[in-house]
């Protein structure tokens, strides 16, 4: 079971979820940092993500999603799922300045959600005050050792969400 308390299930059975998604820079010899990374891929209204990545056959159509970027340290953008993640990217439609990898990435199409419109410039600084009313937080250390939070993509529930999006959740 997810956070959410759905069932973590393949195809037609998964219900619409919330779902937290961490950004990183790209090292080594092309560097990229997390927000160029996320601003060309939003930018083309989709995201990239790599076979492996925990939890990619389960973002399904209608879950919304919440992108954080680590160096910023905050949630920067939000976006409503338009599709599975199961069409590989090509190099002819790969957007950042970094090639493309040697390994499978899968787009995740996106629409912006409730008019933020992938505004990057909108930041909710996920800070101790803000951890500290997550649910899913809720029995945890949210002083140190909370990187488990923001280290793959996460199931969150809806009040979750609400939060790392900047809103204040009917309670």
């Amino acid at each position: 079971m997810g956070h959410s308390g759905r069932r973590l299930t393949k195809g037609a059975n998964a219900r619409s979820g919330f779902w937290l998604i961490p950004v990183q820079d790209e090292e080594g010899e092309c560097r990229e940092t997390a927000t160029e990374i996320l601003a060309s891929w939003l930018n083309t209204g989709r995201w990239g993500m790599i076979e492996r990545t925990r939890h990619r056959e389960h973002i399904q159509p209608g879950d919304r999603v919440c992108f954080y970027v680590g160096k910023v340290g905050a949630i920067v953008a939000h976006a409503i799922v338009r599709g599975p993640a199961d069409t590989p990217v090509t190099s002819e439609n790969w957007p950042e300045r970094c090639p493309l990898p040697d390994y499978r990435v899968y787009e995740v199409p996106l629409e912006p959600l409730e008019g933020l419109d992938f505004r990057l410039e909108r930041r909710v600084p996920l800070d101790r005050s803000l951890r500290a009313r997550l649910e899913i937080c809720r029995g945890k250390s949210i002083d140190r050792y909370w990187s488990w939070l923001v280290r793959s993509p996460l199931d969150i529930s809806r009040h979750d969400f609400v939060l790392l999006v900047g809103q204040e959740p009917d309670e």
